[in-house]
């Protein structure tokens, strides 16, 4: 009996190993050491200032009870990009936000400089349309644009393996001039007129738009 119970079990498992057997795993990419990081993506575009770049705060229905403010106003700065090869590993995007307000005392113009590097893993390409299409975001504090003035120009500089393979800017046209690469040029950053301010400018995860289209957003880590 016991023999007969063995060889009723091993014709039942037959055909679940034999549909496990024929499972197909996915091809581990690696990405090929003799690309050259700059050939690994194609900026499509950049936007950081005026009223085209300025987003209301996402309202969601909940059950509370109303009593909630208004929303507020951001400032966003977005990075349109495609990937060219199958995947990278690794990609950092430092954005950049000059704003420009008046001295109380004064009445002279000064400055504030908002800084956030974003760190993007595992980043697919090689996809057609808009699934092919990748962006890199960040977002100004309501209280930033309150209190420091408004957005005079935006960047982005995108590095990969160490290397930067883009740098994409708006200046806003009524702005003092500014040197070509203002966010890394001493004559900005060491200025008296400029103060660097940290903790307002803040990637996708920190803002109500982290569970916006989750799918459309590269992971952050």
């Amino acid at each position: 009996m016991s023999k007969i119970l063995c060889i009723f079990f091993v014709l039942l498992c037959l055909p679940v190993f034999s549909v496990f057997g024929q499972a197909r795993s996915a091809v581990v990419y690696r990405m090929p050491p003799g690309i050259e990081p700059a050939d690994m993506i194609r900026v499509r575009g950049f936007s950081g200032i005026g009223s085209r770049s300025v987003v209301t705060t996402p309202v969601f229905n909940t059950s509370v009870g109303r009593g909630a403010r208004s929303p507020q106003e951001w400032q966003y700065l977005h990075l349109q990009y495609e990937v060219l090869i199958p995947w990278i590993d690794e990609m950092t995007v430092q954005f950049f936000v000059l704003s420009m307000g008046s001295d109380p005392e004064t009445g002279e113009n000064v400055f504030s400089l908002f800084q956030r590097n974003v760190r993007y893993v595992d980043i697919e390409g090689g996809r057609s349309g808009r699934e092919g299409q990748r962006s890199a975001d960040a977002f100004l504090r309501p209280a930033a644009l309150r209190r420091f003035g408004r957005v005079v120009a935006a960047a982005a500089v995108v590095t990969i393996n160490g290397q930067v393979v883009a740098q994409e800017q708006e200046v806003d046209r009524n702005a003092p001039a500014l040197p070509e690469t203002w966010w890394q040029d001493d004559r900005v950053i060491r200025s008296d007129a400029v103060t660097i301010r940290d903790g307002y400018l803040l990637d996708r995860t920190e803002t109500p738009w982290s569970i916006i289209n989750y799918d459309d957003a590269e992971f952050i880590r």
